[in-house]
């Protein structure tokens, strides 16, 4: 489970450490960064696919 994400220089996101529990709700005014955040959780997420199938072809 994701429990924290630090966004640095990423996109409006200068350095911003976000938290994450069992239950986690992104509300905000408009270009506040949600769908930034969204992003950034997507290609963590494809990082540690891409990785784990890289390390798992070696065995």
């Amino acid at each position: 489970m994701l429990e924290s994400l630090r966004l640095i220089n990423f996109k409006g996101f200068e350095n911003h450490l976000v938290e994450f529990g069992n239950f986690s709700v992104v509300i905000g005014h408009n270009n506040a960064g949600k769908s930034s955040l969204f992003e950034a959780v997507r290609i963590t997420d494809q990082c540690e696919n891409h990785l784990a199938l890289f390390f798992l072809s070696f065995e």
